[in-house]
């Protein structure tokens, strides 16, 4: 599989510094470079770019760091980027595994198990969210141990390793998340044959993108300008809310991670507009974000 990304979707997505790199791609390949030309992912991670900064001063590249080619496998998610980004991130854990401690690893290795697992089919997004907590309830468990060994006891944690989340873990998961998630509705705007079952249409929306410590990032357009009619959206037949893992997710679930998350101190999408509502929890972003 040769995961590739055109110049137009890299516009669409409003990616960084995108003059110099669309230069730097046509001296790299040694000719002109049509807007809608599916370039791969390996020729974008070899070419050299320089970038200029306001002031016209240079900063020469050497090649497309890690991570804007993970930026890009998020443009091409649905085709193929989901797969390989969930791979890397799988490698990575792999190759710090050595770090952890010896009693932790046989839950960081079915975390990283699931996830594989979840890609290829044959494990349920409800046994990596569980797999998940296991680690991370590991994780948290031999830190407040650490902790007390250090700094004597320490008020009661309620987290087991085998046990549901509580303290901490939950608290991050109310809000979206530990870092960042983006959501999306997949509307059926054709429906499957009724005899094979193949062939339905889909629409895919993006709702926005919800970060800890972050307002949640409400994607709006002309045709939804605001939470409200997202709340239509989300009350109609045949669409289903996803999280960018393709796990699914409530209506209910998904208008809490918007409105209901710690507004004291919440940072706010650099290009975000504010809704009239001075306690609201989210803020409006257009265009192309991820």
């Amino acid at each position: 599989m040769t995961l590739s990304i055109s110049v137009a979707e890299l516009h669409a997505h409003n990616a960084c510094h995108l003059a110099d790199r669309e230069r730097a791609i046509r001296a790299h390949l040694g000719r002109e470079v049509g807007d809608d030309e599916p370039i791969p992912l390996t020729t974008w991670a070899q070419c050299p770019w320089v970038k200029t900064d306001e002031y016209g001063a240079e900063t020469h590249h050497g090649e497309h760091s890690t991570e804007d080619l993970l930026w890009a496998l998020r443009c091409c998610w649905h085709r193929g980027g989901r797969k390989v980004g969930v791979e890397v991130a799988c490698r990575a854990a792999e190759r710090v595994l050595h770090l952890a401690r010896e009693d932790d690893r046989p839950f960081l290795r079915a975390a990283i198990a699931a996830a594989r697992g979840h890609v290829a089919g044959d494990v349920s997004c409800e046994a990596v969210v569980a797999a998940r907590a296991d680690a991370w309830a590991d994780a948290c468990a031999a830190s407040y141990a650490n902790a007390c060994a250090a700094c004597g006891p320490l008020r009661p944690l309620e987290v087991t390793p085998s046990g549901p989340l509580s303290g901490r873990t939950s608290e991050r998961r109310q809000q979206g998340g530990a870092m960042s998630t983006n959501y999306y509705l997949r509307r059926t705007t054709a429906a499957a044959c009724p005899h094979c079952g193949r062939n339905a249409k889909h629409e895919v929306l993006h709702i926005g993108k919800s970060s800890a410590g972050w307002t949640f990032a409400l994607h709006v357009t002309d045709e939804i300008p605001d939470l409200s009619a997202w709340l239509e959206l989300f009350d109609l037949k045949d669409t289903t809310i996803l999280d960018e893992y393709d796990c699914e997710v409530p209506a209910e679930r998904m208008v809490s991670i918007i409105t209901e998350r710690p507004r004291r101190g919440a940072r706010q999408t650099h290009n975000a507009v504010v809704p009239d509502d001075p306690d609201a929890t989210y803020t409006y972003v257009r265009g192309e974000f991820s």
